[in-house]
């Protein structure tokens, strides 16, 4: 899957005051329906003034791994009833 970030740094008052913040996030399958969404979130962002740096990047991540993330296994746990 691929999922397409905005990130941005803010202005500040002296170098590395703010983090880098991911402002919008998008992924492949939406932005085939809405492509211009992301560049209208980053011409949004450019608009107010208060960043710096604006760019959006694209990130490939194992569709596998999210989906553990978003629908772990039901991994029970076995056990045996001993009597006392």
């Amino acid at each position: 899957m691929k999922l397409f970030v905005l990130l941005g740094s803010r202005k500040g008052n002296y170098p590395d005051q703010y983090a880098p913040e991911a402002l919008a996030v998008t992924d492949e399958f939406s932005s085939e329906d809405n492509p211009e969404w992301i560049t209208d979130m980053k011409k949004e962002k450019e608009a107010t003034g208060e960043f710096d740096a604006l760019v959006v990047i694209a990130l490939e991540v194992s569709d596998v791994a999210i989906k553990r993330r978003l629908q772990p296994e039901d991994n029970p746990i076995k056990a045996t009833v001993i009597d006392e």
